[in-house]
C-alpha cells in the first residue's frame, strides 16, 4: 500500500456521531439504515453493513466514528451520506465499532498529528471510496510506555511516538500504518479505540 503524505490528511473529514435510530432495509441481509446526529452537520442517513454483528437495540445511542466527506452513494435505493468506521479481523468474523476513549461532543472532528504538524481539517472537498481506501487504518496495541515515548505494535512492526496520550500498556488504539511516520487520530485529546477488544492489526473500514 502506498505511503500517505501529510498533505493528503487534510482531505479527510472524520467525525464523531451518535446513532439516533436504526431501521431494517427490505431485502438486505447485512445492512441497516442508520439515522445519526453529526452535531453542526445535522442529521444524516447512512447505510452500514453491521446487521450480522449488532442488534438494533445495541446500536441506538452509541457514539461512532464516520467519514463525513465521503461521496454519497445509493445502497438498496437509499442514499448513504457517509460511512461508519469499524474494525474487522482477518476472517471477517468480528466487526467492532470505533469510538473515542473518552466521550466527546457530538460532531467533533478527528485530528491527525505527525511530529509537530496537526491537520487542520478545514476541507470541504468530497472524496470517493477509492481515495479513502488509500489510508490504512489499523488497530495497534500499546507495547510499552517510557519516558517521552510510546511503542505501539501493529502488523509485526513496532512504531514509536512522542505524543502525549492518555493510554496504558496493553490498550488497543486506532493508528494509520502507511503514513510517512506513525499517525494516531485523536479527538479533543482522546484516542480512538475499538469498543471491544479485537486482534492487533485488524483493518478498519
Amino acid at each position: 500500500m502506498e505511503t500517505i503524505s501529510f498533505d493528503e490528511w487534510q482531505k479527510l473529514d472524520l467525525r464523531v456521531a451518535r446513532i439516533k435510530n436504526v431501521e431494517e432495509i427490505a431485502g438486505a441481509d447485512k445492512l441497516y439504515k442508520l439515522t445519526i446526529d453529526v452535531g453542526e452537520l445535522g442529521e444524516r442517513t447512512i447505510c452500514a453493513g453491521i446487521k450480522q454483528h449488532y442488534s438494533k437495540d445495541e446500536l441506538v445511542g452509541k457514539e461512532i466514528v464516520i467519514v463525513a466527506n465521503l461521496e454519497p452513494r445509493k445502497m438498496k435505493g437509499i442514499e448513504s451520506q457517509g460511512m461508519l468506521l469499524a474494525a474487522c479481523n482477518e476472517e471477517h468474523t468480528e466487526v467492532i465499532l470505533l469510538k473515542p476513549k473518552e466521550e466527546v461532543e457530538t460532531g467533533s472532528k478527528l485530528q491527525f498529528k505527525i511530529d509537530e504538524k496537526t491537520s487542520n481539517n478545514l476541507t470541504e472537498e468530497i472524496i470517493n471510496i477509492d481515495e479513502f481506501s488509500k489510508f490504512d487504518f489499523r488497530i495497534g496495541k500499546i507495547e510499552s510506555i517510557g519516558k517521552g515515548s510510546i511503542k505501539i505494535k501493529c502488523l509485526d512492526k513496532v512504531f514509536e511516538t512522542k505524543q502525549k496520550l492518555d493510554i496504558k500498556k496493553g490498550d488497543f488504539i486506532v493508528i494509520v500504518a502507511n503514513a510517512d511516520k506513525i499517525v494516531i487520530p485523536t479527538v479533543s485529546g482522546s484516542v480512538i479505540v475499538p469498543e471491544k477488544e479485537i486482534e492487533e492489526g485488524s483493518k478498519i473500514s
